[in-house]
């Protein structure tokens, strides 16, 4: 069941130029009963829920895959048997798909409608990796580059939300004009992070009916 979209009445549609998505429960469904504490405890580890303290420095490109999979092996005591392919799964458990209909709304956003759309995402490359697999399973592409003007991972530009210096570097980089750029997320602390930056923003989620976006540019 889908949700409307609801709009701040301050914002003014016809302005907007630039989206910038969230991916995580706003394009892409997340396992809600899936956990990578939970799988790695079905992998033999001892302490699965064991806080994990370079979680941040893993998605900000400060630690690199196998150093990150080594240092969450002995904090939760995974079995030395776990190869790196079952780590990665089991780390990427809550990625599900992309609805039917997303991908193509946001084709839809840029094409017909003339939106330059983005993504800025809080990930790390195992997460990216599994994403990029599950586009290729179902949309016959090897990552997200094709369907949107530019995409921003965490781990590659060095910053998380809701740090405001993660939406800086994206209005930098692209040269953007805040009041003319919208961002779509699920997380309150980023959207309040991003309108201190002078971003318009919506809360939104994975049941959230985009179409308006789209009727609202061609009214």
């Amino acid at each position: 069941m889908s949700s409307p979209l609801q709009l701040p009445n301050d914002l003014n549609v016809s302005s907007i130029k630039n989206i910038i998505f969230d991916l995580g429960n706003v394009l892409v469904k997340l396992n809600q009963n899936a956990s990578a504490a939970a799988e790695f405890e079905r992998l033999g580890a001892t302490n699965p829920d064991a806080r994990l303290d370079n979680v941040d420095l893993f998605q900000t490109g400060k630690l690199n895959p196998q150093a990150f999979r080594e240092a969450v092996r002995l904090s939760t005591g995974l079995p030395s048997s776990v190869t790196d392919a079952q780590f990665d799964k089991a780390w990427s458990a809550v990625l599900a798909n992309f609805p039917r209909g997303r991908l193509e709304l946001v084709q839809k956003l840029r094409g017909d409608s003339g939106y330059k759309v983005y993504v800025l995402s809080n990930s790390d490359p195992i997460l990216t990796e599994r994403l990029n697999k599950i586009i290729d399973k179902h949309h016959n592409e090897r990552s997200l580059d094709p369907f949107f003007n530019k995409v921003f991972y965490s781990h590659e530009i060095g910053f998380l939300k809701p740090d405001e210096a993660a939406f800086k570097y994206v209005i930098d980089d692209l040269r953007l004009v805040p009041g003319e750029t919208l961002l779509m997320d699920n997380s309150a602390d980023n959207i309040n992070a991003a309108t201190s930056c002078g971003l318009q923003a919506v809360r939104v989620d994975i049941t959230t009916n985009l179409n308006l976006l789209s009727r609202a540019q061609e009214d």
